[in-house]
């Protein structure tokens, strides 16, 4: 991105899983960026989706994709310039996670390298300025959120001077499959909740997420009726 004009460009897959390519969640979701008069400004193409869905589809991934295995994870935010951005020869821009939920995971597009201080990364990730849909994930259920910083910086990570940042919000959710009806008490009524929406075929009883309402469902049901949530 020196001195470039940075275009968006999606260099992610996304197509349904394979051995290596985990499922993206749902449509994309930018994460705009903009740059003008030397200010930095960050919005959420669709805010009113947030949180987005972690999910765990029991899949085993081979290779770099491995890392998510495990957990539930989501790829649709994407990070999109939003119109042209020129920058000086020496500076690129830079994301910087200023404050985020413990537990919440982050991994780079197609390495799944850690990024964003996940297992001690650095908290600065350099962005390229093509669309890139790093993945978010976690190990446990519950709300997640992430504060980031974006700013125009050397190539050290060092703020460029005369630029001002820009900050945006992001957040997830990772709800408790088995409160089937969402009343936040795992009982009996969950079991009877499902039971009817599967006997009737209810797009809110394909459980595993393969648009299929059949036996598998009621069997990963039932596994998440008896794990119970922590």
């Amino acid at each position: 991105m020196r001195r470039a004009m940075l275009t968006a460009a999606c260099a992610l897959a996304c197509g349904p899983a394979s051995g290596s390519q985990p499922k993206m969640g749902g449509e994309m979701n930018h994460v705009l960026v903009s740059l003008y008069q030397k200010t930095v400004y960050v919005t959420i193409e669709r805010p009113w989706e947030l949180p987005l869905t972690l999910y765990d589809y029991g899949e085993v991934y081979d290779g770099p994709a491995s890392v998510l295995n495990g957990s539930a994870y989501n790829g649709q935010f994407g990070w999109l310039a939003n119109g042209f951005i020129n920058l000086p020869a020496d500076a690129t821009m830079w994301v910087e996670a200023v404050e985020q939920t413990d537990g919440l995971r982050t991994h780079a597009q197609g390495t799944f390298e850690p990024i964003l201080g996940t297992d001690g990364a650095p908290l600065r990730w350099e962005w390229n300025g093509t669309m890139t849909h790093n993945w978010s994930s976690a190990f446990s259920f519950g709300d997640y959120a992430a504060t980031y910083r974006v700013f125009v910086g050397y190539f050290d990570g060092t703020p460029y001077p005369g630029y001002s940042p820009g900050e945006v919000t992001l957040a997830w959710a990772w709800p408790c499959d088995a409160d089937f009806n969402g009343d936040t008490v795992i009982n009996s009524l969950d079991f009877i909740a499902y039971l009817n929406g599967y006997v009737a075929n209810d797009p809110k009883a394909d459980f595993n997420g393969d648009t299929i309402v059949n036996s598998l469902d009621f069997i990963a049901f039932l596994n998440a009726y008896v794990a119970g949530c922590p």
